[in-house]
């Protein structure tokens, strides 16, 4: 049972760093095409922003509240 979850895990992960790579090349793409308007460019390039600092602030705050867990064993 444990290897079928791993297989699963594995397999959802490859999926979606194929997915997140063709989404970065496809709006790569995009952003150099003059047919797309420039504020559209700008959007994108802020939600790509926004989304990197909000995962830098969630990843900063995890490893800063990581050194206080005082984690104890419990019994049942």
């Amino acid at each position: 049972m444990k290897a079928a979850t791993w297989a699963a895990g594995i397999a959802i992960a490859c999926g979606l760093a194929v997915l997140a790579v063709y989404w970065v090349v496809f709006v790569l793409a995009a952003l150099g095409d003059d047919s797309v308007p420039v504020l559209v460019k700008i959007a994108v390039l802020a939600v790509l922003a926004g989304a990197a600092a909000l995962l830098a602030v969630v990843v900063v705050q995890r490893l800063r509240d990581r050194k206080d867990e005082n984690l104890e064993e419990v019994e049942y």
